[in-house]
């Protein structure tokens, strides 16, 4: 009885496979995460896995990361991926094979980057090099070769998606590789597509259909869409009204078709075309991206609008992944609560999301990276600091800083803002270790706290700390309350003290070379945190 059991659990995972269904159905994009100018400006702790389990809780199968790998990779190097990034890409796959969820690797630049001719040039050796990192993951994990590609012929395109494939099979021959036409994924170029002797390919396109309606309020449009607002949807005549700067434009042209458009036939009528092309070639399809901006919309018709295009695009077999999840095109409503009616629209649980920031006894500030609730490091000049692998003392890496300007700054920016009035209370310690290059280096720690209104000032606490002669790592634990007031210095004027220092209003924690030039030096950190003794 069980040989049998086995042998029909095969059976329908191959007749999936082969029939053109995809291993997963619905979920959501992580947006503003990976999609960043380099690797310090990643927030990490932005999404942890208490999200992944949050998204499965709700019904999603399926987490697409759009990455910006094009900003992340080393031109000179033949487009390196930097190691720093697929560390944290595999903290992330850690999570989805432990929870069971997929997620799609989105090879994401940003729009401005058109795909020449040539682009194979770029994205083969990527590609070469991320098959042979993540080859050995399990198929919980994909592939998505570029993400809207533009400014090229489909006929070009098509070449460049061969050669790329091609170079990803030699390497790599289980995993789900998922391609989309030129024209920014549009659904109207699939059929441009080549159908590849590969059954292993996902074909992807975006749906953001009647773009009026799902762009109303949208800055980044030429010309801007900011005016436009409360398109309704369906079509209702006395709802409808466009500003007259848009008279001549082709935003115009739109408000004429909108009373075809913005109807629940013409999105049916798209996706019975889009669906044509998965039911004559038998292929896999996916929506990679739909939604509507949630800045000039009324909530019920953004809601009503999810419900008709994830629906039908199920009732199609055509799996999906809404754009976003904590976006401005997201599942949150503008005072960042989670729109239980949306989730119902998209049939997910309507499950509240808890976003709380457990401090308890210790808070971790960098390990690694920094820590939920920590923007990315800052500092003046960024190419003095790198994560170093080479030297740490836990974990992966450590925060390397070199050739630092007298006053630079490591800054660790809390957000929100940190009340740690308890820890002070406490006789709590912020606990680091550090590693400084030459001998009676001096380096100052800094808590800001927050200006509340116009008469106040962000106020400073400092503490001084010197290097020792040994060359090797040193661990401090320096209490809160040792550390001293030294004033403001604001908008080019210093303030001297007037002990107003609150730790309520943590802004920033921060090193600083306050005391000296760091040039010629360098100072290796790791493991920061405050933490209440036992």
């Amino acid at each position: 009885m069980r040989k049998i059991f086995l042998f029909v659990l095969i059976f329908l995972s191959l007749h999936n496979v082969y029939n053109g269904q995809t291993r997963f159905t619905k979920g959501a994009n992580l947006t503003n995460w990976f999609q960043t100018q380099n690797i310090y400006e990643i927030n990490f702790s932005k999404f942890t896995k208490d999200d992944f389990f949050y998204l499965k809780s709700i019904g999603c199968d399926i987490i697409r990361i759009p990455i910006n790998f094009k900003a992340m990779v080393d031109e000179n190097n033949n487009y390196k991926v930097d190691n720093y990034l697929l560390f944290l890409l595999d903290k992330v796959c850690d999570w989805a094979e432990e929870l069971q969820i997929n997620i799609i690797i989105d090879n994401h630049p940003f729009r401005k980057d058109i795909t020449n001719e040539n682009y194979d040039e770029i994205l083969i050796p990527i590609w070469k090099e991320l098959s042979k990192h993540f080859k050995n993951r399990t198929n919980l994990i994909h592939y998505e070769i570029l993400n809207e590609p533009h400014g090229i012929s489909n006929f070009k395109w098509n070449k460049i998606l061969q050669n790329v494939l091609n170079e990803i099979r030699k390497i790599d021959t289980s995993h789900s590789i998922i391609i989309g036409a030129a024209n920014f994924n549009s659904y109207k170029d699939l059929d441009s597509l080549l159908i590849f002797n590969d059954k292993n390919i996902i074909y992807t396109f975006h749906f953001y259909e009647p773009f009026l309606f799902t762009h109303q309020g949208a800055s980044w449009i030429n010309p801007s869409m900011e005016k436009v607002k409360n398109i309704s949807f369906p079509y209702n005549e006395n709802k409808m009204h466009i500003d007259n700067s848009y008279s001549k434009s082709w935003i115009q042209s739109l408000f004429k078709r909108y009373k075809i458009e913005g109807t629940e036939k013409y999105l049916y009528e798209m996706i019975d075309k889009i669906a044509e092309f998965k039911k004559k070639n038998n292929v896999k399809l996916f929506c990679g991206e739909f939604g509507v901006l949630n800045f000039n919309v009324d909530k019920n018709d953004r809601n009503y609008w999810h419900r008709i295009v994830s629906e039908y695009l199920t009732k199609n077999n055509i799996a999906w992944t809404v754009w976003d999840f904590n976006g401005d095109f997201g599942l949150f409503d503008k005072n960042q609560k989670i729109n239980l009616e949306l989730l119902e629209s998209l049939n997910f649980k309507s499950v509240n999301y808890e976003n709380q920031i457990q401090i308890g006894k210790n808070y971790k500030i960098f390990s690694d990276y920094c820590e939920k609730g920590v923007k990315p490091i800052k500092s003046a000049n960024m190419k003095n600091i790198t994560f170093s692998i080479e030297e740490k003392t836990e974990g992966k890496y450590s925060l390397k800083w070199k050739n630092a300007e007298k006053y630079s700054t490591i800054t660790f920016d809390f957000s929100p803002n940190k009340n740690l009035q308890n820890f002070a209370n406490e006789n709590a310690v912020v606990k680091f270790s550090i590693k400084f290059s030459n001998p009676n280096t001096k380096i100052d720690l800094r808590f800001v706290d927050s200006k509340i209104n116009s008469s106040d000032h962000a106020w400073r606490k400092n503490y001084s700390i010197e290097s020792d002669n040994s060359n090797s790592w040193q661990k401090f634990e320096i209490p809160l309350n040792d550390f001293y007031e030294t004033g403001c210095y604001e908008n080019g004027k210093w303030y001297n003290p007037e002990n107003k220092f609150d730790w309520n209003e943590i802004d920033k924690f921060e090193i600083v070379a306050e005391q000296e030039s760091l040039m010629g030096k360098t100072i290796l950190l790791d493991e920061i945190e405050i933490s209440i003794p036992n």
